[in-house]
C-alpha cells in the first residue's frame, strides 16, 4: 500500500486553505473560518469519495449530494452509495 498523496488531495487541501485565508481576509475570526471550511469539505465528502473510487454513478451521487446533502439522511445515503461498488 502506497502512502503517496494523490494530486486531488493536494488540490482539495489547497482549496480548504484558500477558503480559510479568504474567510480571515473578509473579517471572520480564524476559528470561524476553519469551522466553515471543514463543514464545506465534509458536505462534499460523498462526491469526493465517489470520484476517488471512480464510481460509475458519480454524477448521480453528486446530484443527490447537491440536492439532498443538506439533510443528514441524504448526505449519509450519498456517502454510503459512494462507498459501494
Amino acid at each position: 500500500m502506497s502512502w503517496r498523496i494523490r494530486p486531488r488531495i493536494w488540490i482539495g487541501l489547497g482549496v480548504m486553505l484558500a477558503g480559510t485565508i479568504l474567510g480571515v481576509v473578509v473579517g471572520f475570526d480564524l476559528r470561524w473560518s476553519l469551522f466553515l471550511t471543514i463543514v464545506v469539505a465534509l458536505y462534499w465528502l460523498p462526491i469526493l469519495v465517489a470520484y476517488d473510487h471512480r464510481h460509475r454513478q458519480r454524477q448521480a451521487i453528486g446530484t443527490l449530494n447537491f440536492l439532498l446533502g443538506w439533510t443528514f439522511i441524504g448526505w449519509v445515503v450519498a456517502l454510503v452509495w459512494a462507498k459501494t461498488r
